[in-house]
């Protein structure tokens, strides 16, 4: 029993490690400064599980249901949400050339391709 509280230990202290390396969004800074595009691209490629999880025996993972599948799709709306939130900051004026708009519609394309996986997967 020993063996495995070391185990479990050393995984905490492997999940700390992780999440002191994470770099939290600064609201108080403009939503596309260095900090943040960092900050959103970590929540971006951060993945619950691997692709099939929260499938029943012999089901597909394009047919996914149950809690575990759930799960996956409220955590892409999540994502999906927080980089609209994110791109939704009022902007004074906006200029169609700059690296920021730039930076702010693909955001806007990525929360568009979570939605459209999701709905794919739910209908």
């Amino acid at each position: 029993r020993a063996l495995l509280v070391t185990e479990v230990l050393d995984n905490l202290i492997v999940d700390a490690q992780d999440m002191i390396a994470t770099s939290p969004f600064r609201s108080h800074e403009e939503p596309v400064s260095e900090a943040n595009i960092q900050a959103v691209n970590q929540i971006l490629d951060f993945a619950l599980t691997p692709v099939g999880a929260g499938c029943s025996d012999g089901e597909d993972a394009a047919t996914a249901s149950g809690t575990g599948a759930f799960n996956l799709w409220t955590f892409k709306c999540v994502k999906a949400e927080f980089l609209i939130a994110v791109c939704s900051y009022e902007r004074v004026f906006p200029k169609l050339g700059e690296a920021e708009e730039k930076e702010r519609s693909a955001w806007f394309d990525k929360a568009d391709g979570l939605l459209v996986e999701i709905w794919k997967e739910v209908t």
